[in-house]
Formats: C-alpha cells, structure tokens, sequence
C-alpha cells in the first residue's frame, strides 16, 4: 500500500504521516517524485489502516493495490531512480560506461586499463580486488593491495571506481577505497552480506553529504551498491 502525500505538505505532515504508520506496527519507505512524495506501508495488514491514512490531512490518496515489492516497485518511483557519483549519475539521460579487468593483477595492468577506459570515455573504472575461487590453489585476487591499486588508478585517470564485495568481513575496507560496491548474482542469496552492506545506508536522497552508502539493486542478477567517500543513500531499480 502507498500513500500519496500533497505535493504542498510540510516536512512536519511527512513526519507525522510516517508515526502514525510506525505506531500501528509497520515499517515504511519514504520515495520522492516532482509531484508528490510518496510512503509505502511495509508489513502484514497495513490495508487495514488504508482508512486511517485518507483521513489525514497531509494524504491525497491511498493505493491499497500497491504491489508488495515496494523497494523495486515502479508505483514506488514512478520517474525511475538515479545514482549520483561523482558529478555523474547512473540511470539519467547519459549512458555510463563501466569498464576495466575482471580482476587487478598488477600496477601496469590496472594503470594501462584505467587509462584506456578514461581515453574511451569511460566514466568507471572495474576490477576485482577478491576473487573466490572452488580450488585453494587458484589465484583468490590481490585483496586490499589490489584496492589500493585502484584507488591509485583512480587518482591517476579522474575514474571512479567499483570492484566486487564477496563477505559480510570485506565490507568496511572496500567501502572506504571504492565508490562502488558491487555484487555477483550469487550473493542475491548471501543475505548476511546484504544486510551488512543496507547497514551502512542512511535515509536520504540526491547529491550526497556526509558518509553513508548509496545503493542500487537489481532482481535480474547483478547488483551495485554506492559507497561514499562522500555518503548518502537511494535505491535504484534497473
């Protein structure tokens, strides 16, 4: 269920929107748009307060045939969802290319790929710092050496960075030298990474401030989350 709020009401009216949802036991997500600013209801019976809702002032209509899915649902963001990153933004008009090694095996490689996705007009430089591997004697990545590396090459090309994320343990160090967090499509079943990655968002939407995550999901199998050197949070569907 979502709850469509006039386009005019005060930051006071979202809030009290979003404690009266909060005190019937139920979570919400708060999404805006150029009209309105929406509140999905999350949690089992939320209809049952749909009344409650169109009785407040602040509310200009209530959609109880809202899918459940809210955090992916289009209802929820009816004008899609952008990733701002450094000056750029995923999901807009522009087309970002992301592009670099599967995984950084050295400096010269690392750098000579950076500099070749800058020259393409590449806006992300990609490589994997961890590699899991089935076989122990197989070649795992160069964990934070290789962050680093990117970290270099981002210094070097002006390229911001992403490279994968494989354990709930790997998260703070990855977070602190890459702008984007990235994960495989077998982790869509590794909740505990998921969890410790949404930990790290803040509520919130647009350029960001301060530190924080942003953070963007995809059913079809790929997943991408934000990390800031300089923060915030938003969900994009893609």
């Amino acid at each position: 269920m979502i709850a469509v709020l006039s386009p005019d009401c005060s930051l006071r009216d979202k809030a009290e929107v979003v404690r009266l949802v909060e005190g019937y036991g139920l979570r919400v997500q708060v999404s805006e748009t150029d009209e309105a600013s929406l509140v999905a209801v999350i949690g089992q019976g939320g209809e049952a307060i749909a009344e409650v809702l169109r009785a407040h002032h602040a509310v200009r209509e209530v959609r109880t045939d809202a899918p459940p899915y809210t955090l992916v649902a289009r209802e929820q963001r009816p004008d899609g969802s952008r990733i701002r990153i450094d000056g750029f933004a995923i999901g807009g008009d522009e087309i970002v290319v992301m592009a670099g090694p599967c995984a950084v095996e050295s400096r010269d490689g690392i750098l000579a790929a950076a500099r070749a996705v800058a020259a393409g007009g590449g806006r992300i430089l990609r490589g994997g710092a961890f590699k899991p591997r089935t076989s122990p004697y197989s070649f795992q990545g160069l964990g934070e050496e290789g962050l680093e590396l990117l970290a270099e090459a981002r210094a070097e090309t002006g390229l911001s960075v992403v490279t994968e994320v494989v354990a709930t343990a790997e998260v703070p160090v990855v977070a602190e030298l890459a702008d984007v967090l990235q994960g495989a499509h077998f982790l869509h079943a590794r909740f505990d990474v998921a969890s410790t990655t949404g930990g790290r968002q803040e509520k919130g939407e647009g350029p960001c401030h301060g530190g924080g995550a942003r953070s963007a999901c995809s059913p079809a199998g790929g997943s991408l989350n934000r990390f800031g050197r300089n923060g915030g949070s938003e969900h994009l569907v893609r």
